[in-house]
């Protein structure tokens, strides 16, 4: 039986294929792309494989170069190590404190089909129509504040991935929200205005860890 020689290159592909699918698999993978493009990542992890195969079967039949460069093969291992972390240690509130919360005048959204949301809903209702005072809500998302100090409900827009991702959110109010900050959480409360704004008056509030997903699919 010929011996198969395992090399830095056939390590790293394995290790790209362990990831891409533990994020697929776990479901993870929406947190960074749309659900539209997970089939591309699918596609991806089948090129890998058929790489990988002809990297152990075939291409060690073909004269090697005398000497590989393993660090520069090396730095592939950064990603990789990212790549699981990420996967071990994922926190969506987190993800949100490293995205502003958008003025309403900068996202122009609107949802329709299989990702229809709720809270996109209200939240253009909220800045386009005043009669919303006095409205009794239900809603869900994480509890940021930002620079000001003033206190938000918020959710995730994407449109194609992570990076062009949006933080959208209501201002909100109740005794004691500083200790839901950074939590996920359903609300109830209604519409009042205040100094010239639109705010979320809670009436009751409950951590709700159950929700795993904030992100709004456009």
């Amino acid at each position: 039986m010929k011996k198969i020689n395992i090399s830095l290159w056939t390590c790293i592909l394995i290790g790209l294929i362990m990831l891409f699918t533990s994020m697929v698999v776990s479901g993870k993978i929406i947190f960074l792309l749309h659900p539209r493009m997970v089939i591309m990542v699918e596609a991806a992890i089948v090129a890998l494989i058929l790489l990988l195969i002809y990297d152990l079967f075939y291409k060690q039949k073909r004269v090697r170069h005398k000497r590989d460069s393993k660090l520069s093969m090396g730095i592939f291992f950064i990603p990789l190590l990212s790549g699981f972390i990420f996967l071990n240690n994922f926190d969506l509130s987190g993800i949100m404190y490293n995205k502003p919360i958008e003025e309403h005048d900068h996202v122009h959204v609107h949802v329709h089909g299989d990702y229809e949301d709720q809270f996109l809903d209200v939240y253009n209702r909220i800045h386009h129509d005043k009669e919303v005072v006095g409205t009794n809500l239900e809603v869900n998302g994480a509890i940021i504040k930002n620079s000001k100090g003033e206190y938000f409900i918020t959710k995730i827009i994407m449109a194609c991935c992570a990076a062009d991702s949006q933080v959208i959110g209501l201002k909100c109010y109740t005794e004691g929200i500083e200790d839901y900050l950074g939590k996920i959480c359903k609300v109830k409360g209604d519409i009042r205005l205040v100094s010239g704004e639109m705010v979320l008056y809670i009436s009751k509030i409950e951590k709700d860890d159950e929700i795993k997903n904030l992100y709004i699919y456009r």
